[in-house]
């Protein structure tokens, strides 16, 4: 008896210490090679697509994505929560994905500490590095070919009427065929220092990590009454205003969006507000919800004509 409550408090401990520590998932949903920065260190030491950290102490880090193709302008996110809304631990999951023709890193998942599976093969698992690393060196080389063709004079003449048409042509055999082949090698480096604020991240500093997309769904109170402000509204076009208010200010869920929905009496309100919400909401890959809110099947298919349409 005594063994066994000795490896239970064993096992009780192990979990509580894993309990303590955060993890977090970035992958490109395009594959486009990257290297992530968690207050300015880096943490892959090759580009990689699929890359997670575990060992995260912290509520909030600074995290800069800086991609291989220097083409792609880096992404910064001065504070990025790897906890969720109650500040309880687990896997935080964010996708880099395009967004109006820009590539953003947004919130995709939430997996509480008990519920992570395994890492799949193909990602690239690491543990918090706090030990700067080189700075990351990108290689350009350039070949240019050039082509020396020799001096030529040449008379062409034509007289169609007699039937007569000369051709002559002159080198003076002094230069001969050639090429030029220049090889131009570029280096350069690039900072993974992110930007600094003073005080450093903190907690309550939700307003400013949320206009930098990082945000967390609507509490249900706030929630609740900011469907009550909309259902007292007389109109239709100032129930929809304000929607689109709290919408725009907010991360809604889809299940949130589609209650909105429902406060609407006409089809054609409920489709532009669905339109509009669409941005803002916190689950766009559960957005099939709000289909159940439409009355009429076209309403779906419009829906989807202007998700899946070209970028807004």
């Amino acid at each position: 008896m005594k063994k066994f409550l000795f490896l239970f408090i064993i096992v009780l401990l192990s979990f509580e210490s894993i309990a303590q520590y955060s993890s977090i998932t970035v992958f490109a949903k395009d594959p486009t090679p990257f290297y992530l920065i968690l207050n300015g260190v880096r943490q892959n030491e090759q580009a990689q697509t699929n890359i997670r950290v575990d060992g995260l102490t912290e509520q909030y880090y600074q995290a800069k994505v800086i991609f291989a193709d220097q083409q792609l302008p880096s992404i910064e996110k001065n504070y990025l929560p790897v906890v969720d809304p109650d500040g309880k631990n687990g896997l935080v999951t964010y996708v880099i994905s395009e967004k109006k023709g820009k590539l953003k890193l947004k919130y995709y998942s939430f997996t509480p500490t008990l519920e992570m599976i395994p890492p799949t093969p193909e990602m690239c698992v690491v543990s918090y590095n706090t030990t700067p690393m080189p700075e990351i060196v990108f290689t350009e080389t350039v070949t240019t070919t050039t082509s020396q063709n020799p001096n030529q004079a040449g008379i062409n003449i034509n007289v169609n009427d007699l039937g007569i048409n000369a051709s002559i042509q002159i080198n003076d055999g002094q230069h001969q065929v050639g090429s030029t082949t220049t090889t131009t090698t570029t280096t350069t480096t690039t900072s993974s220092q992110s930007i600094q604020h003073a005080g450093g991240i903190h907690q309550n500093d939700y307003n400013e990590y949320n206009q930098y997309e990082a945000c967390y769904p609507m509490e249900m109170r706030d929630f609740h009454n900011a469907k009550q402000s909309i259902k007292d509204k007389s109109f239709a076009e100032s129930k929809l205003t304000l929607a689109k208010q709290i919408s725009s200010s907010n991360c809604l869920t889809s299940d949130q969006i589609r209650e909105i929905m429902t406060l609407f009496s006409f089809e054609d309100t409920k489709l532009e507000f669905a339109k509009y919400a669409y941005d803002y909401s916190y689950d766009p890959q559960n957005y099939w919800k709000v289909n159940d809110a439409f009355d009429f099947e076209n309403s779906i298919d419009e829906l989807n004509e202007y998700i899946n349409g070209p970028k807004r």
